[in-house]
């Protein structure tokens, strides 16, 4: 199976029940946890899903552009850390 149609697959298994673990995405996928894993971090790195402990759950659309937002928008005085929401340390030369 493409990386591409796994994907695709473990986010639509996702969003049905709305937040899962890895072991049982794989049951359900019949994929094993290792790709699944993989498939995940995928997912995760291009937005679409957070990972909370042992379980991911689907991102909203506002959270998946918020989080694009704050990765790629350099000028914003906030920043995502750890799932948090923080202002950003300015050094005294960027006040100026």
């Amino acid at each position: 199976m493409k990386e591409e149609d796994q994907d695709w697959l473990i986010y639509h298994l996702l969003a049905d029940p709305g937040r899962a673990g890895a072991k049982d995405l794989a049951d359900r996928a019949g994929i094993s946890p290792e790709k699944v894993e993989e498939s995940l971090r995928r997912l995760e790195k291009q937005f679409l899903v957070q990972r909370k402990g042992d379980e991911y759950s689907v991102l909203s659309v506002q959270e998946m552009l918020f989080r694009c937002q704050c990765r790629y928008d350099s000028g914003l005085p906030y920043e995502i850390e750890n799932g948090v929401i923080k202002m950003k340390v300015r050094r005294e030369a960027d006040h100026d």
